[in-house]
């Protein structure tokens, strides 16, 4: 999983977080290769911090990416992220 992110000094103006889930393994710099990026971008550096280490933690637990790339639909896929958040805040 890539997380590329960005900060207000760098032009944020606003929160934002989006996820591509590929079935095919994208092309990166220096031979590497990702099938799931999660671009963020947060003005808010609270939420930056928290989000960013909820998609580290997510992206460190195998089985779960692995659920992430067995996904159906974009639902099931968001089902699933929404599922770990909201346990990992219990």
């Amino acid at each position: 999983m890539l997380i590329p992110h960005s900060l207000p000094k760098n032009g944020v103006q606003a929160d934002g977080i989006s996820i591509l889930i590929s079935k095919y393994p994208i092309k990166l710099p220096y031979g590497k290769q990702a099938n799931i990026i999660a671009p963020i971008a947060f003005f808010d550096m609270n939420l930056y911090a928290k989000a960013l280490n909820q998609l580290s933690t997510l992206a460190s637990n195998e089985q779960k990416v692995k659920q992430l790339l067995a996904s159906s639909t974009p639902l099931s896929a968001y089902k699933m992220i929404k599922n770990e958040i909201e346990n990992e805040d219990e």
